[in-house]
């Protein structure tokens, strides 16, 4: 899955379209990765499906910048984990594994994982030391939509945003793309924000005509 600050920077470039307010928007984009259960708050039917359905069904406003937040999030995280899957990922009965630059890493579906998760915060990484993730503010909670799926706690959300906030001062984190070259990131991150941005504008059309 994308790391939080590839959430929020995806949420800024989405908003350059939508202009909700950001900080409910941002907040919106990694809310998912907040919630005590992340199989329950991510909406998924099974390891590697996600009921958007269910989410749609339930929540989906589209003047609602915390439920459209949301809903990016999980949306970037199946364009991902799909990516890796088909590219990268190799694995039958007994073997995990994951291809990177004429390689391949074998390992328990964790130790994949957390390669995988490596390759992702290269990128993260390029975007803080470019100054190109932007600093939350503290929201009003009481203005957070509740979404049963997604239980967190409201000190948590301070302190993450004051952690994000420390991050995104520094310019100097290490990048090695080991697993995932630049320009494979690059590509996969700005084809995240087109395919979201033509997925809510098809919902919000089709919406719009069953009214």
């Amino acid at each position: 899955m994308p790391s939080h600050q590839i959430h929020i920077g995806i949420g800024q470039e989405l908003n350059k379209y939508y202009n909700f307010d950001k900080d409910l928007f941002y907040l919106g984009c990694i809310l998912p990765d907040l919630g005590e259960n992340h199989f329950i708050s991510h909406f998924k039917k099974n390891h590697r499906e996600y009921d958007y359905e269910r989410f749609i069904n339930n929540y989906y406003d589209k003047n609602n910048p915390v439920i459209v937040g949301y809903l990016v999030h999980i949306l970037s995280d199946d364009y991902f984990n799909k990516y890796v899957r088909k590219n990268h990922y190799l694995h039958d009965d007994k073997l995990y594994g994951i291809k990177y630059q004429g390689k391949v890493f074998y390992g328990t579906p964790r130790e994949v994982t957390d390669k995988k998760q490596a390759g992702f915060y290269d990128y993260e990484h390029y975007l803080l030391n470019n100054k190109k993730i932007p600093k939350l503010d503290y929201v009003d909670l009481q203005k957070l939509t509740k979404i049963k799926e997604c239980s967190y706690d409201d000190k948590y959300i301070k302190e993450y945003i004051d952690t994000h906030n420390e991050l995104i001062k520094k310019d100097d984190y290490e990048i090695t793309y080991e697993i995932f070259t630049f320009d494979e990131l690059d590509k996969l991150y700005k084809g995240s924000i087109e395919y979201i941005k033509k997925y809510l504008d098809n919902l919000n059309n089709k919406l719009e005509n069953n009214k």
